[in-house]
């Protein structure tokens, strides 16, 4: 019998439900991402002084890192800022300080992870 705290199913217990926000087709783009993803949302939260975290989650080769940094090499040589490929930290980033730009009426301190577990390391 499995723990109900590790998200096992006792017989007595009803099954959990689980709900998507959204889910991105094949051919969203990396703006698509950011647009409709909440993570606007989360960077105005943060900018409101909330602490937000965005988690990312999914099958080995499922798109995730590609998703989040753009596809490899992306930034050897000069990197393009305006390049469509960039991926959601980098285009987050880019909004954030869109965001403060318009806010001088504030000072803000930035503080941010980035941590990747990436074949289980």
């Amino acid at each position: 019998m499995l723990s109900p705290q590790l998200g096992g199913h006792v017989a007595s217990q009803k099954p959990r439900v689980f709900s998507y926000n959204v889910v991105f087709e094949p051919g969203a783009t990396q703006d698509d991402v950011l647009q409709f993803s909440g993570v606007k949302r989360l960077i105005e939260m943060a900018v409101e002084g909330f602490s937000c975290t965005a988690f990312c989650y999914g099958q080995t080769g499922s798109g995730k890192t590609h998703t989040l940094t753009g596809p490899p090499g992306l930034f050897n040589k000069n990197p393009d800022p305006y390049s469509e490929n960039h991926g959601l930290v980098f285009r987050s980033f880019m909004y954030l300080f869109q965001l403060l730009k318009e806010r001088s009426d504030f000072h803000f301190i930035l503080k941010a992870s980035f941590l990747e577990i990436y074949n289980e390391k």
